[in-house]
């Protein structure tokens, strides 16, 4: 009777963990989606739990937190999306939510899919479910396995996200039997260290058979991935390793999550070096709000140093209200700071022995950046871009470790400028369009350097649409990026006179950009476009000029002009008249993917105009009309001071 007994409290407890399993697959409402709403171009807030236990307490968020978070969160005014929506963005081809947040849970746990479930269906948001595919097929409850995963496919709450198949393992990578990750580490067998053809297919085969298992159970593919580890292979072998992961992740994925030192991501991010906060289980609905608070854009100007969390770090640094401490070989990058491009940054500086100072400004990666470094040899001046240094100017001078020099950096537009002890020292030096958005930061090599009096801020950007800026304040042709005048209209024969190529070589020096703007109002047939254009590009070929015009702004009905002068290696700024409720004549759809839109009309029709383009093109490809009232910025897009042209 009594093992009876026991045996129906066993299927009883089955039973209860059963529904109470199965009943997360429940049918549910449709997340809250409704993409045609959407316009930010800002970027995306990622989180990640490791797992969700019953109780609070435990080692990870509990159900009770979670829901309490994700409840918090919904109040907040955030918007969840999916690895979908995340690509598209960070690819230029759709906005995203205000506040728009990815939910990571990583691991491919049961308890994550039953415990979140009923949160995620009650606030309408979506989670990611990353999965180390290796563990589908484990016995036992603690992971989800072929069939869960076919159902979690079905639900409307939950998207994939690959974490590879045997990518989680750990290989011997010496005879000793040392450990190494398996993605990145060559592959120690009894005849020795594998070879690059060997490493290459072993991980290559990695990401097609987790892509594979995930789509068979699925029928779609996951466009994410999360590294173990956070190892990429920047480390070790990385010339092999670092080439052979990024080019096996591409084949089968469109973004992939490697840190975890950051909760926001923005639109120059790179899509396969994404970051996101992992939630410990000790925070509250307020903390998490608290936390997320820190990161984002920043808008506001740096004067002096506050706090460590004024910085994303890596490497030894160390952060006081009087200083900031870089060690050998360390990075501090002042949060927020991920789409700013023209911009001052300065700091007071003091070095060790044998160390190199440097001021970032633009860094997207290790292969794109503009920076100032100080060593005991002087100043450089220098910008990377793909696999190559170029020191763009060099200041000698010797600096003693018991000297301490203030030293700037300043960039606009496609030019940057170099300061000592506030002189200028170089500048203004052009740089390529590939350094156009990044990071502002500290770092320090050879040995610690100091920084103390540290400043940094944004500069306004304008696009000057004025034929004659000479009457234009001072201050406002400071933070001029460009000039638009009206040079070729489709009624004359087109030229360039001397005195617009003295305006053009005049503006260049001053660091600012001159823009043709072409007129094709008249409607000649379309045969006679193709003659009038060619005859622009020639006037444009003056050697005097041709090195310094790159956009030309086009006034026309259709994308005809348009579009032979893009064939002829021109970017295209469209000149658009904002009709009634944001109506206009331009097909969005034929824009390309570096044109730009510069909306005129009323105030309030291009304040509907610009609402109704920032559903398909970002805000820094839009020029607006300026407040000349107020000088004021609009809410979006970047700033027009606008006459006759």
């Amino acid at each position: 009777m009594k093992k009876t007994f026991i045996i129906a409290q066993f299927v009883l407890l089955f039973m209860v963990c059963g529904g109470i399993f199965w009943s997360a697959f429940k049918p549910a409402p449709k997340p809250d989606y409704n993409t045609t709403e959407w316009s930010s171009w800002k970027g995306f807030f990622v989180l990640s739990y490791q797992g969700i236990s019953k109780k609070d307490g435990a080692e990870h968020v509990s159900a009770k937190q979670l829901g309490k978070q994700l409840e918090a969160l919904k109040k907040a005014g955030f918007h969840t999306i999916t690895p979908n929506d995340a690509a598209a963005f960070l690819e230029g081809k759709a906005p995203l939510p205000q506040k728009a947040i990815l939910l990571l849970f990583e691991g491919g746990r049961k308890d994550s899919l039953v415990y979140a479930t009923p949160h995620l269906r009650k606030n309408g948001f979506f989670g990611v479910m990353c999965v180390p595919t290796k563990l589908v097929d484990l016995p036992g409850t603690f992971y989800l396995d072929r069939k869960d995963l076919e159902k979690l496919g079905e639900q409307a709450n939950w998207r994939l996200c690959s974490m590879g198949n045997r990518a989680i393992d750990t290989v011997s990578i010496d005879v000793q039997g040392t450990k190494g990750h398996f993605l990145t580490n060559f592959m120690w067998k009894a005849q020795g260290l594998e070879d690059k053809a060997s490493f290459s297919e072993r991980v290559s085969k990695d990401y097609e058979e987790a892509s594979s298992i995930l789509k068979k159970a699925t029928g779609t593919r996951a466009e994410a991935y999360l590294y173990p580890f956070s190892d990429t292979g920047t480390g070790g072998v990385q010339s092999v390793s670092t080439r052979v992961n990024l080019e096996s992740l591409k084949k089968f994925h469109r973004i992939a999550f490697t840190r975890a030192d950051n909760a926001f991501n923005a639109r120059q991010s790179d899509p396969y070096d994404l970051s996101r906060l992992r939630v410990p289980s000790g925070w509250d609905a307020a903390r998490l709000l608290s936390e997320l608070g820190k990161y984002g854009p920043r808008e506001t100007a740096v004067n002096g140093i506050s706090s460590q969390e004024e910085f994303i770090t890596r490497g030894d640094v160390k952060v006081s209200p009087r200083n900031v401490q870089v060690g050998a070989d360390s990075l501090a990058w002042l949060r927020g700071t991920d789409d700013w491009n023209n911009l001052d940054i300065k700091a007071q500086v003091g070095l060790a022995k044998d160390a190199t100072a440097f001021l970032y400004g633009r860094y997207k990666s290790a292969q794109s950046y503009v920076r100032l470094s100080m060593s005991s040899e002087g100043l450089r001046l220098q910008e990377h871009v793909g696999n190559q240094m170029q020191t763009l100017a060099f200041h000698p001078m010797t600096v003693g470790t018991a000297q301490e020099h203030t030293i700037g950096l300043r960039i606009r537009g496609n030019r940057v400028w170099a300061h000592l002890d506030d002189k200028l020292i170089a500048g203004p030096v052009p740089l390529t369009t590939e350094t156009n958005k990044g990071r502002v930061g500290l770092g320090s090599a050879g040995g610690p350097s100091q920084f103390t009096r540290l400043s940094a801020e944004r500069i306004p950007s304008y696009y000057v649409a004025l034929n004659d800026v000479r009457p234009l304040p001072q201050a406002l042709k400071d933070e001029t990026a460009a000039v638009l005048r009206a040079w070729f209209k489709d009624d004359a024969n087109p030229s360039i006179t001397k005195s617009q190529i003295k305006d053009t070589l005049v503006a260049a020096s001053q660091g600012i950009v001159t823009v043709p703007v072409v007129d094709v109002l008249s409607g000649f047939p379309g045969r006679g476009m193709e003659p009038f254009t060619d005859g622009i590009v020639k006037a444009l070929n003056n050697p005097l000029v041709k090195p310094l015009i790159k956009h030309v702004a086009v006034r026309s009905r259709d994308d005809t002009v348009p579009s032979l002068l893009r064939s002829k290696g021109y970017k295209i700024i469209r000149i658009m008249p904002a009709g009634g409720n944001g109506k206009s004549s331009l097909d969005t759809g034929k824009l390309y993917a570096d044109d730009m839109v510069l909306i005129e009309g009323a105030e309030k029709d291009v304040q509907d105009a610009l609402k109704a383009l920032l559903h398909s093109i970002p805000e820094d490809r839009v020029l607006v009309p300026i407040d000349k009232k107020t000088g004021k910025h609009p809410d979006a897009g970047i700033a027009v001071y606008s006459g006759h042209i």
